[in-house]
């Protein structure tokens, strides 16, 4: 049976927009420390769990703007927002106020750190959130999940159709490829093999806050939400 990949799978994609690298392991109990370490070891992501293929590929000819052309370019306030478990959750507000509209995370599957901390919430890391706290507050930087559970303000999860995205969202202020290797382990053995995924990024710019979507096979993979002002305070060299 697979060991349970769900968090460090979204992590990875989360993190691979912050510092331009990413890996995947199967072993979701060090998801937490890995994942944070990967941050400020740039390209020694994940080491210790396993290997990384190039996680992202980064060539601007392969990146597609028109944000222009894109709906996001209103700036609706209510798109910062999405529903979990029938409450509201804005990516702007404060992570005090995150936490508890998501229930309180998963100390257990959660890494708590000086500069930057990993919370995992739900019963199986339905949702992940990423932090700076090295200005003396925690900052939410990403809120993500690769499960059915967040619905945004325009009624898409993950699992809608890349269809259903566009007809909600329009044209992507940004859209660009993205490559990584799942390591799971293979029913009834110790062994691990390796899953190649290519999937694509679908980047909205609402100008505070982003709302990025990687889609596969047609269907949305994961959802998530950057807050792009905390971004903007802090070096991620």
């Amino acid at each position: 049976m697979k060991n349970k990949t769900t968090a460090i799978l979204l992590a990875t994609l989360m993190i691979s927009t912050l510092v331009g690298c990413g890996a995947v392991s199967s072993n979701a109990s060090e998801a937490g420390a890995s994942i944070l370490d990967s941050i400020s070891s740039d390209n020694d992501a994940l080491a210790e769990n396993g290997e990384v293929e190039d996680a992202a590929s980064s060539d601007t000819d392969d990146v597609n703007t028109d944000s222009g052309s894109s709906e996001a370019a209103s700036g609706d306030v209510k798109d910062a927002e999405f529903t979990y478990n029938g409450n509201s959750v804005s990516v702007m507000d404060s992570f005090e106020a995150v936490d508890k509209a998501l229930g309180g995370y998963n100390a257990s599957n959660s890494n708590i750190k000086s500069e930057q901390s990993f919370y995992s919430y739900g019963k199986d890391d339905d949702v992940v959130v990423i932090t700076r706290n090295d200005s003396g507050t925690k900052s939410v930087i990403t809120i993500g999940t690769r499960k059915p559970g967040i619905t945004t303000s325009r009624k898409i999860q993950v699992g809608s159709t890349k269809d259903e995205l566009a007809a909600a969202y329009g044209t992507p202020t940004e859209t660009k490829p993205y490559s990584y290797t799942e390591y799971v382990f293979e029913e009834g053995t110790n062994e691990e093999k390796a899953v190649d995924h290519t999937v694509e990024e679908s980047t909205y710019d609402f100008g505070d806050y982003k709302i990025a979507f990687t889609v596969e096979n047609d269907k949305v993979m994961t959802v998530e939400y950057r807050n792009t002002v905390n971004y903007n305070k802090f070096d991620w060299d």
